[in-house]
């Protein structure tokens, strides 16, 4: 039995329990549990998968995204951006699935610095940095594959 619980509160981490399934935590109900209430949740397990994808801010770019020991593949989005809720989900699930890296999100609108910086002149814009240099980076709408592609 898995708990899918919902984090409340991220200062003090308080949850919540919200679904009790009986399927592995690869199944596409507790994406589906995730994409409904958004928030960071978690699975309790015998080991504990936490699921995050890093909200980047002018604030912890050099922490999180520079001096990163992980690739980091960057998410240029704006809320009303269709395309970019588009891909939002499969960078997600890719955040959920490889461990090997790290997965930011960058709102444009908030961090316009950020996007000037990189020359973000459409979104989304995914940029793939590794020892704080840009590896790869596509705009537009992108299926998995092409995703998990920039990666490799």
């Amino acid at each position: 039995m898995y708990r899918v619980q919902l984090v409340v509160d991220f200062m003090s981490r308080m949850t919540y329990d919200i679904y009790q399934i009986q399927a592995p935590p690869a199944d596409r109900k507790i994406l589906l549990l995730y994409l409904i209430f958004r928030p960071a949740w978690r699975i309790d397990d015998e080991k504990e998968a936490i699921m995050s994808v890093l909200k980047v801010t002018g604030d912890n770019f050099d922490m999180e995204v520079m001096n990163s020991d992980k690739p980091v593949l960057l998410d240029f989005w704006a809320e009303l951006c269709g395309p970019c809720r588009m891909i939002g989900p499969v960078v997600e699930e890719i955040a959920s699935e490889r461990a090997d890296i790290k997965v930011g999100k960058i709102n444009v609108d908030e961090e316009p610095e950020l996007a000037s910086e990189f020359q973000v002149m459409s979104i989304p814009t995914l940029i793939v940095i590794k020892n704080g240099k840009i590896v790869n980076q596509t705009l537009g709408a992108q299926p998995k594959a092409s995703i998990l592609a920039l990666l490799d």
